[in-house]
């Protein structure tokens, strides 16, 4: 009984339950502030949000470098909340909610103290690339993160007590990281080296049901497996992501070697830094380690096995830019094995500066990334949110244009105008084509800030799925101030053909859409227009 007693509090003495709950509070107060951040922030949508408004289009069980899984799970969300900025955001902050809760509930199973535990999942704020990026941008890293952490939680419980059905569950798991990330591969290989090398996992990762994981993982990923084979090429395109050395030897090696390290530091580095400068002065000697155990040694032992994996792919590869993102779903339990090691010196009193500094931090990342669109005039730098595809797409649906097929430049383009006229499918050169709504209105649209002529590479992808030519010599284009930042133009390049509409002009503009364009001319002329221009290309 007294035992039970002490298991349910920690060092400090408070009762666990009450704990957990202020660490599950400031979890949670951060992923719905930040949901609500991004729903009210902007129309706009960053690369990979505008990306996955694309991609969402058609199942397929593939859709270039990245795996699938991520976007499968957004268009689950766009069926269920509709297709919408809610449900970008709604998908995205609970991947990083079950991040941020699993990884605590691990932290506080391995060390039996529930301060250390939201000490190691509250440390994940301190990294930039937990902290900021993932907040800020990325997708199929922060899927690969939760479903990473998913399975060190499922291979700690085979611990407890090994059956068949959790052999089969970390298979699943394996194979949905798969799915999120191709380089979530060095995971479950660096458990499993790990656990091989010591005595009290040893019997977990030799049994015969290891081959049931196996079997599960493969079943999972075989479907995209076999687009891989029928499409090597889009699939390995990530490779061009990589700078691989031009001068290979001894030279390439050490700058490939010495990235690795600055990633693997640059990941934590913050933590460490607290840890040394505060927590350390703040601390305590002479108490005993935390117990962390073989749990403890499989997490030291999994990380070095993942390290030395990815200095093994920098040698083979003679790759000289190491990202530290890439690392972010191999090293995320760093806080927790910090925690097991040194854990025994933190004091109460490092424990509240701790939590206050982590606090501090949420709220300046929450700033921040609403400062940034908000303060964008002062800051003198525009972001992708704020440019004005509200206002571009209404002017577009003035021009005549309601629904139909739009061929965009890229995603930016493509993505955005998905949001703001979803009454339409959305095709974009490199990417697998969409179906094209029959008996509708063609839209084309370009970024035109960048460059007034149409790419090339978008007429191509209208001949090619459309069969028509000579289209858009007479383009237009329409512009609008940026949100928050009116002294600068955001500018895009557009033409409608629509064959069913009366007096089309074979690679032009329809009359109607003519009539409108000297409308709008004859509007700004009369300086009636203040908030957006239009007028032609200039060939």
């Amino acid at each position: 009984m007294a035992e039970t007693h002490r298991q349910r509090e920690n060092a400090s003495g408070f009762p666990a339950g009450g704990r957990d709950l202020l660490y599950l509070f400031l979890i949670a107060f951060f992923s719905l502030a930040l949901l609500v951040t991004r729903v009210l922030l902007s129309g706009g949508l960053e690369l990979d949000e505008s990306e996955q408004m694309v991609l969402t289009q058609a199942w397929r069980w593939g859709y270039g470098p990245q795996p699938p899984l991520y976007v499968w799970l957004q268009s689950l969300f766009f069926g269920l909340f509709g297709v919408s900025i809610f449900s970008l955001a709604l998908l995205k902050n609970a991947l990083l909610f079950l991040t941020y809760f699993l990884l605590f509930r691990i932290a506080r199973d391995i060390l039996g103290d529930v301060r250390l535990a939201g000490m190691a999942a509250l440390a994940l704020f301190l990294s930039p690339q937990y902290g900021w990026e993932f907040s800020r941008t990325l997708t199929h890293t922060v899927l690969a993160t939760a479903l990473a952490v998913t399975l060190l939680a499922i291979v700690l419980d085979l611990k407890k007590g090994p059956t068949t059905l959790k052999y089969t569950a970390m298979g699943a798991v394996a194979g949905l990281g798969l799915l999120a990330k191709y380089n979530f591969a060095l995971l479950p290989g660096a458990l499993f080296l790990a656990g091989l090398s010591l005595p009290g996992w040893r019997r977990i990762t030799a049994d015969r049901r290891i081959f049931l994981s196996i079997a599960a993982a493969a079943v999972v990923f075989s479907g995209h497996a076999l687009w891989i084979m029928r499409n090597t090429e889009s699939a390995v395109s990530f490779a061009r992501k990589m700078e691989i050395s031009q001068d290979p030897g001894l030279t390439g090696y050490i700058q490939g070697t010495l990235d690795l390290v600055v990633a693997a530091v640059g990941l934590f580095w913050p933590l460490l830094l607290v840890y040394l400068l505060i927590l350390l002065p703040l601390g305590q000697s002479g108490q005993p380690e935390t117990r962390g155990g073989e749990v403890q040694a499989l997490l030291g032992r999994t990380m070095a096995v993942v390290l030395g994996f990815c200095l093994a792919v920098v040698l083979i590869t003679e790759l000289t830019r190491f990202n530290d993102r890439w690392l972010a779903p191999l090293l995320f339990f760093f806080p927790v094995f910090m925690m097991a090691k040194y854990g025994h010196r933190i004091t109460k009193r490092g424990h509240a500066v701790f939590v206050s500094l982590v606090v501090l931090i949420m709220v300046l990342t929450l700033v921040l990334f609403a400062g940034r669109v908000l303060m964008a005039s002062r800051i003198g730098e525009a972001t992708r949110f704020n440019h004005p595809y509200g206002a571009l797409s209404g002017l577009i649906r003035e021009s005549g244009f309601q629904k139909g097929n739009i061929f965009a430049e890229d995603h930016r383009v493509g993505g955005n105008l998905r949001l703001h006229l979803p009454e339409t499918s959305v095709n974009i050169p490199g990417r697998p084509p969409v179906p094209l709504l029959e008996n509708s209105p063609l839209l084309v649209a370009w970024d035109a800030s960048r460059e007034e002529k149409i790419p090339p590479s978008l007429l191509d992808l209208v001949k090619t799925e459309t069969g028509k030519t000579g289209l858009c010599e007479n383009a237009g284009f329409i512009e609008a101030p940026m949100l928050h930042f009116e002294k600068k133009m955001f500018r895009l390049g557009f033409c409608v053909v629509d064959d069913e509409q009366e007096g089309r002009r074979d690679g032009g503009m329809t009359e109607r859409q003519d009539d409108w364009m000297r409308e709008r001319l004859n509007e700004k002329a009369s300086s009636r227009l203040d908030d957006w221009t239009i007028g032609r290309l200039i060939d």
